[in-house]
């Protein structure tokens, strides 16, 4: 299965993310603690950065208000639908309409890249294409932090963990999307041959403390053990 509908996908359904995204449960008490985890000493004015399938902008939001010039930040997405509402709401962070696979920006020195919940959207060759493209736009030494859905939560039957393919899942907010399964060890092989050093790999659990915020979610999630997965890479 191809990943040809994706962006349409998300343009038909920007008004519900953007919506969502922000309030997500796994935002809140699992992706956004990753990200301070793993970049804290990159929260700082100098740094430059790019966000990959920025979607509605919560991500460079979240870059800003943890201490990145809203200036120094660029989000790159394909939805035109999601950029213009993340255009209204952060109008001093440059967003463009490109696709991940073939960005054509000015800057080449991006010492901190980005990519939450976008590379599961990649076959393998669409995968190995999209980060030899970013790598390319990046500084020698920079970081590459991306977040995917853990491979094992996208599987019914676990025997099937190292068949690489797409799969059909369904949104938290309702919609089914096509998603490309690979495991941890295909993610990491594909890193390195493209030419990174991985730093860390993090495979994200929901943590006690958010029983407290949402006892239903945090039940739901508890059980599921790793529902994350998270790898830090330097060029």
């Amino acid at each position: 299965m191809p990943r040809i509908g994706i962006v349409d996908i998300y343009n038909a359904q920007a008004d519900v993310f953007a919506a969502y995204a922000p309030r997500s449960f796994t935002w809140h008490h699992i992706e956004r603690p990753a990200f301070d985890r793993h970049l804290q000493g990159l929260y700082r004015q100098d740094v430059r950065a790019l966000d990959l399938g920025c979607g509605s902008g919560r991500i460079t939001k979240h870059l800003v208000e943890s201490g990145i010039s809203a200036k120094r930040i660029i989000g790159v997405d394909g939805c035109e639908e999601l950029l213009a509402i993340a255009k209204r709401e952060q109008p001093n962070v440059a967003f463009k309409c490109q696709d991940i696979r073939q960005l054509n920006l000015a800057e080449d020195d991006f010492t901190l890249v980005t990519a939450h919940m976008v590379f599961q959207c990649f076959g393998n060759d669409d995968l190995a294409t999209a980060l030899r493209s970013l790598r390319d736009h990046m500084a020698v030494g920079g970081t590459l932090f991306f977040i995917v859905t853990h491979p094992l939560r996208e599987l019914k039957d676990l025997a099937t963990y190292l068949q690489p393919r797409w799969i059909n899942v369904i949104s938290p907010w309702g919609t089914d999307l096509p998603n490309y399964h690979r495991s941890i060890s295909d993610y990491v092989n594909c890193l390195i041959g493209v030419g990174f050093r991985i730093e860390a790999m993090d495979e994200l659990t929901v943590p006690e403390i958010a029983q407290a915020a949402d006892a239903e979610s945090y039940t739901r999630y508890a059980q599921l053990g790793a529902v994350r997965l998270a790898i830090k890479a330097t060029k």
